[in-house]
């Protein structure tokens, strides 16, 4: 079964008031300028769930307010697609988008779990 990943977005802070850099001043009540988020993969096999996770916050630049969101608009989807759109945008050195990076790095520890290279044993008494 393939790894099905699912993203939460675990809290936002945010600024109570806060002015972009632009001219004129563009200055609103609750502006997002943090996301924490989790990307969780999980896969069942031979009837075992799988997990892993990567928890992390991004930065949001408040430089330009001009396509503002107000908090009260905001929901679940819209912010997952806020960190989705900029972690596309991250290129690692390997030249993979940070999303398939972190994707990768999940995979890679769910198939360490499900066929670890050593396993511990006990000698009887």
């Amino acid at each position: 079964m393939a790894i099905a990943y699912t993203w939460h977005i675990n809290h936002v802070n945010v600024y109570p008031t806060g002015s972009d850099k632009q001219e004129p001043v563009n200055t609103y009540n609750d502006v997002v300028h943090e996301i924490t988020y989790t990307l969780e993969g999980s896969e069942t096999h031979n009837n075992k769930q799988y997990r892993n996770s990567h928890t992390d916050t991004l930065y949001i630049s408040t430089d330009d307010l001009s396509s503002f969101t107000s908090f009260d608009e905001l929901n679940q989807e819209t912010v997952q697609e806020w960190v989705k759109a900029e972690l596309t945008n991250q290129v690692t050195s390997g030249n993979q988008s940070l999303i398939e990076s972190l994707k990768s790095t999940i995979a890679e520890s769910i198939e360490y779990n499900k066929n670890p290279p050593s396993i511990v044993k006990y000698i009887r008494q």
